[in-house]
């Protein structure tokens, strides 16, 4: 479903100033999409992250550190979740995109100063509660380290720059950039597909 981004292309966007605009693509419920044209703004909600119990998630944890390193990095931060995008146009392929009903692809242009960006790859390691480490004896060391100490590793998942040694054997290099925005407004939208 993701799409891969060149070296050049991910270093410039790492870099890029805060007013320049990123395009980039987030699949939403059409639910989302009716929201946001009635409203004209839509913000992420945390409804949509995978239920453990009432109220609880297995994902949770990493879904509020990403809260905070917006309220870190983005100047009047909302403290709304993120909208989930890539800076790139993801390719769908099989049935199961296919299969769940009610999606559409939106495109659109925000100010890079309004997201958070990290690697997709290294961001399903706080999404389910390990560590990054830069060994394997590191890695294994923290394997039963309480969450808080794993999450001390996490800021990893928001390095862009190239990686050597073992983090690139185990980890290859940055190829799927995602962004994590403060919500999306309607004047934003270049372009919606139905999915």
């Amino acid at each position: 479903m993701t799409t891969t981004i060149s070296r050049r292309s991910r270093l410039k966007l790492a870099n890029l100033a805060p007013e320049r605009r990123v395009t980039i693509y987030t699949v939403q419920e059409t639910v989302d999409l009716d929201r946001l044209l009635q409203r004209g703004r839509i913000g992420g909600e945390f409804e949509y992250g995978e239920r453990e119990g009432p109220g609880e998630s297995h994902w949770r944890p990493a879904y509020d550190w990403m809260r905070g390193q917006m309220a870190e990095r983005i100047i009047g931060f909302t403290g709304e979740y993120p909208i989930w995008a890539w800076v790139r146009a993801p390719r769908y392929r099989g049935e199961a995109l296919r299969a769940v009903k009610g999606l559409v692809r939106i495109k659109a242009k925000v100010p890079r100063g309004r997201m958070v960006l990290s690697c997709f790859d290294l961001w399903h390691h706080p999404l389910n509660k390990f560590s990054i480490d830069e060994d394997e004896a590191s890695m294994e060391a923290m394997w039963n380290a309480p969450i808080e100490e794993k999450a001390k590793t996490w800021h990893k998942c928001l390095d862009l720059s190239d990686r050597s040694g073992w983090a690139a054997e185990c980890f290859g290099q940055v190829n799927v950039v995602q962004a994590c925005v403060d919500g999306l407004s309607l004047d934003e939208v270049v372009d919606v597909t139905a999915l």
